[in-house]
């Protein structure tokens, strides 16, 4: 997700400076002028979605939800915030290209194209049970072994912990999944 940031805060920096280079076509009508560079949230969409289709890897790693509001987020944090003065009239500065180490997050949700009001997220690999039994805490009572038992445990008591190199997963025959 890192590498679709960074390409949609390069593309928003780009057109917002040809935004500002247009004096005439922005002083006679800016909201089309805004529209035709893409400085608009599903012009930042659209530049999403190309950038994972013509990406080679990217199709195999994330989905078109999580590149969506992705580039949501990069069109509310940079370009409205440079393009449009908040109630004290000032604007920020202009859209830069963020850091490796800044990037802390993953954007959790995002809209559907298929169906209104209705709002996608992380899809999980395999099921509840079988990450109970890969990435269990150590701590966590051999009592445990189903999610609806661990789900009925105190919020502060620890269920799934991530190793500091996660485990590769294979299937079993029943079609389960269990870390080797």
């Amino acid at each position: 997700m890192w590498s679709v940031k960074r390409a949609l805060q390069r593309d928003a920096r780009k057109a917002v400076d040809a935004y500002w280079a247009g004096d005439v076509r922005r002083e006679t009508d800016g909201k089309a002028w805004r529209l035709e560079l893409g400085l608009s949230r599903e012009g930042m969409e659209r530049r999403a979605y190309r950038h994972m289709e013509n990406s080679k890897h990217l199709g195999h790693h994330v989905t078109k939800a999580l590149v969506m509001h992705q580039a949501d987020e990069v069109f509310e944090t940079s370009v409205s915030r440079h393009l449009f003065p908040d109630a004290s009239g000032r604007r920020h500065g202009r859209p830069m290209t963020g850091r490796w180490w800044d990037y802390t997050r993953i954007p959790g949700r995002a809209r559907s194209h298929t169906t209104a009001r209705k709002w996608e997220t992380f899809r999980l690999h395999g099921t509840l049970a079988g990450h109970l039994a890969a990435y269990r805490h150590r701590s966590l009572d051999r009592a445990v072994t189903t999610p609806e038992q661990a789900a009925m445990l105190p919020p502060d008591v620890r269920v799934l912990e991530q190793p500091h190199r996660l485990p590769t997963p294979y299937a079993l025959r029943d079609g389960s999944q269990r870390a080797r």
